[in-house]
């Protein structure tokens, strides 16, 4: 999907390669963020070496401004998810609704039941506006 200013689009296994360094500091930013404390690099990058997840970026003026990394997921309900597995980058504001629309295309075309993600707070609000709504809270207690 391109806009005016960004390209949003799955990554191939060449891109991926030639701009690794970039995805995977992103990922990187992206899972010191995550809620889930067992999320790490090597798992992701297994996940996309077996074709079980894959890199979506978003693109202005040939600079890699974010990506984020999805997968298949079955949900307790047997039905098909599309997940946003980790998302990093900056600009956020700018292409946010190109992304959504993009990431619903992608779960349309696979026949996924939705789209879903985790995040902290912020995420909440941030996608209200485009219909999601909490479906879990996370708790944590540090000793």
């Amino acid at each position: 999907m391109e806009s005016e200013d960004h390209v949003v689009q799955l990554v191939d296994d060449d891109r991926m390669q030639r701009h690794w360094e970039t995805y995977s500091a992103m990922i990187l930013t992206g899972l010191e963020r995550s809620p889930n404390r067992s999320d790490n690099i090597l798992r992701v990058m297994d996940a996309l070496a077996n074709d079980e997840a894959h890199i979506i970026e978003i693109v202005r003026d040939g600079q890699i401004l974010a990506c984020a990394v999805i997968e298949m997921v079955k949900r307790k309900d047997h039905r098909r998810w599309v997940n946003v597995w980790v998302m990093g980058g900056s600009g956020m504001d700018d292409w946010l609704s190109d992304f959504l629309q993009h990431l619903t295309g992608i779960a349309v075309e696979r026949g996924a039941a939705g789209v879903m993600c985790g995040g902290r707070v912020g995420w909440e609000r941030r996608l209200a506006a485009y219909g999601w709504k909490r479906e879990h809270v996370l708790m944590e207690k540090k000793l």
